[in-house]
């Protein structure tokens, strides 16, 4: 019996979309380098923890970094979160000491279609980076599903939709004073982190959320006269 031959070609890189010729590899180094970086003040680090909105990220959202971030979520392509995550800026010296890292719950009906959870890896492929010393993973759980963010443009639509998704979980296990990281792969608006981030501190744990990808300017960024900003601005 003749034996059968197999071929098995190479992926696309999603940047570039050129085949990725190194075996096991799905993501050019050089195109992981050539996406902009979260700059703050000429330096490349995530948003300081004393300013602004508790929330920083690590790549400005630009159609590149979107093309990564599509083929992760929507292609399964789930390979390609350690390169985009090792290609990012290490953690800064302001970066809290001995930070927990929680993944943002996933939406359960999503999750199912892709069989995997996206801020579960992030959340693991950050902490091998460095940037927090554990997962600590259910610190914050889901209530009920939600029509998504990304089809309201209103930044108050956003936070309204956002209200009553999450309560708090298994707080017990972290001793208080620990810093709670909250990870999200996208920052748009914010309301969504900024909601689960009210839950998350509600005893008294130090909070901030860290995104792989967002933007500073509105609408990503929340200005809101409400609760959610006189935390931000405390």
């Amino acid at each position: 019996m003749a034996e059968v031959g197999y071929i098995v070609w190479p992926r696309r890189c999603p940047v570039c979309d050129d085949w990725v010729a190194r075996r096991g590899e799905e993501l050019h180094a050089e195109c992981v380098a050539a996406l902009t970086v979260a700059a703050i003040e000429g330096t490349v680090a995530p948003r300081p923890l004393n300013r602004g909105a508790p929330i920083a990220w690590l790549f400005e959202d630009e159609p590149a970094f979107f093309r990564v971030l599509h083929g992760i979520k929507y292609e399964r392509r789930i390979h390609l979160m350690e390169p985009l995550v090792n290609g990012s800026v290490a953690p800064p010296a302001a970066w809290p000491a001995g930070c927990v890292l929680t993944p943002m719950p996933d939406d359960a009906t999503r999750r199912r279609e892709r069989g995997f959870s996206v801020t579960t890896t992030l959340a693991e492929c950050l902490v091998a980076r460095g940037w927090g010393e554990r997962l600590g993973v259910d610190l914050v759980r889901r209530q009920r599903n939600a029509p998504a963010q990304a089809k309201m443009v209103d930044a108050k639509q956003r936070w309204s939709n956002a209200q009553g998704l999450f309560r708090a979980a298994r707080l017990a296990e972290v001793p208080p004073a620990t810093p709670l990281v909250l990870v999200d792969d996208q920052v748009t608006s914010g309301a969504t982190m900024a909601s689960a981030l009210l839950v998350l501190g509600a005893r008294g744990n130090p909070v901030l959320g860290l995104a792989l990808g967002g933007a500073h300017q509105t609408p990503r960024e929340v200005h809101l006269d409400t609760p959610v900003q006189r935390f931000l601005d405390s």
